[in-house]
């Protein structure tokens, strides 16, 4: 019998030992593998389970305005869909949120009506920055970004010859904005300016009234120059006890000359609300934002956007 060399017999331990180490690694990097998948579809799961959560609130947030539709002829701010609803447990998780009114805000998209600009609206903008402590030149610019022209409207006006000369460039929009993040890329419109401008403004995808109910004092003031502090005052007041059943009712606690019968300008029914919807699953959260359209007692998603 013949016996394998000392040299053979320690090559073929360590072929053996090498073998075991490749298998070895080859199953623990399957198992790995394996686990990360396995943490994967976890972690899709759970996503999955917090955005239907969350889109939850919204369904709450078009019921309630479907009620409030049934139930009373105009909007303000002593009803149900004005409350915050704190964070509570809810299919375990956390889900919370509130309603904002947005035709109590100006509408950005007023500004310009058919491409051009509207010169009533512009002036309205115009108090609004100036009230805010902002610059005027700004109503320029905005007009610039969505008027359907090229031209330069004013010194503090842009269009894309600005706006390719940046170190990112690209054309200004020439239409109406989706949203009021989109004045990020309007000249002048830095972060600070616009959460100035924030609780005031809205961008609606229609033109759109003002609700007397629910428009902040800075807003009616910037409507119509003709408003005095009293007549101000008299609005903010009166709307606190009885809000304004419609625009007669709110005629009767103005001065007479201060009263503007422009056609669209103002109302005492909304029909666009922001739903904000906070929502909590295990370790994950969710801040979801949206814009519903209520006509004719239904609702409708305008846009959806979460983070």
């Amino acid at each position: 019998m013949t016996r394998m060399a000392p040299r053979q017999s320690g090559s073929a331990l360590i072929l053996a030992l090498l073998v075991v180490a490749i298998v070895a690694t080859l199953a623990s990097s399957i198992l790995w593998r394996q686990e990360l998948w396995i943490a994967d579809i976890g972690m899709q799961r759970e996503k999955a389970v917090l955005i239907g959560l969350a889109r939850s609130g919204t369904d709450w947030a078009q019921a309630i305005l479907a009620e409030d539709a049934r139930t009373s002829a105009i909007d303000h701010l002593g009803e149900s869909w004005t409350q915050k609803i704190p964070l509570i447990p809810i299919d375990e998780g956390e889900l919370g949120g509130f309603l904002e009114d947005q035709q109590g805000r100006w509408n950005l998209n007023n500004l310009v009506r058919n491409g051009k600009a509207d010169p009533f609206q512009f002036e309205v903008m115009q108090r609004l920055l100036e009230s805010l402590g902002l610059s005027v030149e700004l109503a320029f610019a905005l007009q610039d970004w969505m008027d359907s022209d090229g031209e330069t409207s004013s010194t503090g006006g842009a269009e894309d010859d600005f706006y390719l000369s940046l170190r990112s460039p690209y054309r200004a929009a020439n239409a109406m904005l989706s949203h009021v993040d989109e004045l990020r890329l309007v000249r002048g419109f830095s972060p600070d300016v616009i959460e100035k401008l924030r609780p005031f403004v809205t961008a609606l995808p229609e033109f759109s009234a003002i609700n007397v109910n629910t428009a902040p004092r800075e807003v009616l003031a910037a409507l119509q120059q003709t408003y005095s502090d009293s007549d101000l005052d008299a609005v903010t007041s009166r709307r606190e006890r009885l809000p304004f059943r419609d625009l007669a009712d709110f005629r009767g606690t103005l001065k007479k000359s201060s009263f503007d019968t422009r056609e669209g300008l103002l109302t005492t029914a909304s029909q666009y609300f922001q739903a904000n919807v906070a929502a909590k699953y295990k370790d994950s959260s969710i801040e979801l934002v949206c814009m519903i359209r209520r006509h004719a007692g239904r609702t409708e998603i305008v846009w959806l956007r979460h983070t």
